[in-house]
């Protein structure tokens, strides 16, 4: 079996699974939380990045309870201006999505650029959770591709988007 086909299962195994989807209210949330602030250029991770700890815990939620990965799976990372705390930072982040700081990547750290009246905006940097898995990543493809035609079922020229980098 070559990479082509397996991808095309996985990816038709996402496809079922959003017809099946019992909470699809949190399947939905999760999936436009990804599609607008997820990372889509890695084929064998799931990321998503943001400053907003309900974005975090919603993502979270959408990998813990819809993807099916225990919480000791999820790692996380925080990117922050040099500036700021990085200690208060990952303990605030850590406590926010419930991600023990064991799972924690070292902190990027950034120089701000921001003059002093635009600075600490953002107090607690960047979060950033991901799991690594390429088939969960190309079921996701297939999820999004299903939420698609649920939305918009007559338009099936579009649903065709296995050109993406899956």
């Amino acid at each position: 079996v070559n990479e082509s086909a397996i991808r095309t299962i996985f990816l038709n195994e996402g496809l079922d699974h959003i017809e099946n989807q019992k909470d699809i209210d949190l399947m939905m949330l999760g999936l436009g939380v990804y599609l607008g602030e997820g990372s889509k250029t890695d084929r064998g991770k799931i990321a998503l990045s943001n400053t907003d700890p309900r974005i975090i815990q919603i993502f979270i939620k959408f990998l813990t309870d819809i993807c099916g990965y225990p919480a000791r799976r999820i790692h996380a990372h925080v990117g922050i201006h040099s500036h700021l705390s990085i200690k208060g930072a990952e303990k605030y982040w850590s406590r926010v999505s419930g991600i023990p700081l064991k799972q924690f990547s070292k902190t990027s750290i950034q120089r701000s650029r921001a003059g002093n009246g635009e600075r600490d905006k953002l107090p607690f940097g960047t979060f950033t959770v991901a799991v690594y898995d390429t088939p969960a990543r190309i079921r996701l493809e297939g999820w999004i591709q299903g939420m698609y035609r649920r939305l918009f079922p007559t338009q099936h020229a579009l649903h065709n988007v296995t050109k993406l980098r899956i």
